[in-house]
């Protein structure tokens, strides 16, 4: 099973790293014993547990009102920040009315974002900490200490605000002004090491 299918579940992760390491414990000939305390160890931290979404809430506690009653803002139900009630940070409630009736769902796009970028990053330093313990690079001791480290990791939502959008867009114009200057400053070093610009002294 490929881990990088599209939008994989955290069953379908578990599953996917679990047939990954029977091939790396047929290929490397990792002993029993020592495979049933990796996979032991692996089914301990990242093994689905259930969870408690779906409980309802009161709309009033997840709701904010302006003078004339209309809802301008909604609790995000994964990040728990407040966010303006517009099909800008919310998704659209297909099934129903949405939240009093706005037509939205609670969770957000940027608290759904955040969460995703979170759990990809989770998952790639699992996998290679567990591909680390089966090759023999770690031992057993410090793949646990650390996937317990990563499975008590805990998301950081303070980006998510109001000014998200606004915030990734300068994020956006600067990295991309970082990269421009990088590639001038790459050119041009290249161009004095050959001694092409004008004025600059010629390579001995």
């Amino acid at each position: 099973m490929p881990i990088n299918s599209k939008k994989p579940s955290k069953g379908q992760l578990f599953a996917a790293i679990t047939e990954e390491l029977k091939v790396v414990f047929d290929s490397k000939k990792v002993a029993k014993d020592a495979q049933d305390l990796i996979s032991g160890i692996v089914a301990k931290y990242m093994e689905p547990k259930a969870s408690g979404f779906g409980k309802s809430a009161n709309l009033d506690e997840i709701t904010k009102r302006d003078a004339n009653g209309k809802i301008t803002e909604i609790l995000c139900s994964i990040s728990g920040k407040w966010l303006p009630a517009t099909s800008e940070f919310f998704y659209n409630e297909t099934k129903g009315a949405g939240i009093g009736d706005t037509g939205f769902r609670r969770g957000s796009k940027p608290g759904e974002a955040t969460l995703k970028a979170f759990k990809r990053d989770i998952a790639k330093k699992q996998q290679e900490l567990i591909s680390k313990a089966a090759s023999g690079a770690i031992k057993n001791e410090e793949l646990q200490k650390q996937l317990k480290v990563l499975a008590d990791a805990k998301v950081d939502f303070s980006g998510v605000t109001k000014d998200y959008f606004v915030n990734k867009a300068k994020e956006k114009e600067a990295s991309a002004k970082q990269a421009k200057e990088k590639l001038i400053a790459e050119e041009t070093a290249k161009q004095v090491a050959k001694g092409e610009l004008k004025g600059a002294p010629k390579k001995m």
